[in-house]
Parts: C-alpha cells; structure tokens; sequence
C-alpha cells in the first residue's frame, strides 16, 4: 500500500497483511466503505475448553504418561490436579509419583481410563457399556445413568 494513510502521506509501498482491495478500503478510506463483507479477523481463537480438550493425549505438550495395559495416555498433571481429586492427592509432594514421568495404573481396562481422563478434559464420555462392567466407584460420576440405576449410594 502506499497513498494518503489516514491522513499521512506514504510514498513508498509498504507490505500489509490486507488479503485483498476491500480490506484495505474498510481499513484506511473515510469513511471506511467496502463492497463485499470483511472479518475482522482471519482466525478464531480456540476457547479455553477447545484448547484443554486439544491438549489431551498430546505427547508434544504432556508432563506425565499414564501406562495402563501396555498403553500410554499422555496427559498434564495440572489439569488432572485441577479435575479430580484422586489425582491432585497423588501429586503432592510427599507421594512418590509427583516426581514420576510415568505412572502406571492397575485394575482398569485402558479403555476405562482413556475415557475417564479423556473426560477429565473435555466432559464428554465416550466409553462403551460394556466396558464400565466392573469400574469403581471413582469413575460412577462420569457414566451416563440408565433407568436400571440409581447412581452413587
């Protein structure tokens, strides 16, 4: 672009991050007219929950795996620590996993776990029903309740 720049002379040509002419003109003319409508912005940025919910099982961004039937979820302590109780128990200083890159657990399926931290970020469960057969009572909240069941006594 170059011109009068609201109201300061530009001789020479500058680059801009305009896409196109419309951009330009609803930017710099007064008043700011354009024939075709503009975003103000090309890109949306997530919310927090799309962020938290992106981050799940990410290695690139994760500071702990969980192993679980051979498998690796990776996950964020801080998160865990600020969703569940279990975990923010687990990390305190005292208790040998806080230094842990690798926590293993025992007497679920993967895929009870998967779903159960998989809802620690995102508050959506995705665990088929024959999978919750012989969960305990910390996963209860997170399982759609069927009219059989009463819930948690």
């Amino acid at each position: 672009m170059w011109g009068q720049l609201r109201q300061q002379a530009t001789p020479d040509p500058r680059l801009t991050n305009f896409h196109n002419l419309n951009a330009v003109f609803t930017g710099f003319s007064s008043p700011p007219v354009c024939w075709t409508a503009v975003a103000g912005c090309s890109e949306v940025e997530p919310s927090v929950q799309q962020s938290v919910s992106r981050a799940f099982n990410d290695e690139n961004s994760a500071d702990l795996r969980i192993l679980v039937e051979g498998k690796y979820i990776h996950v964020h302590k801080s998160i865990l620590k600020i969703r569940c109780d279990y975990f923010k128990r687990m990390f305190q200083s005292h208790w040998d996993e806080n230094d842990q890159d690798v926590i293993e657990i025992n007497g679920y399926s993967y895929a009870v776990v998967y779903s159960f931290v998989y809802w620690l970020y995102t508050d959506h469960v995705e665990l088929p029903a024959e999978d919750t057969i012989g969960t305990s009572r910390f996963l209860l909240p997170i399982l759609p309740e069927s009219p059989n069941t009463s819930g948690p006594d």
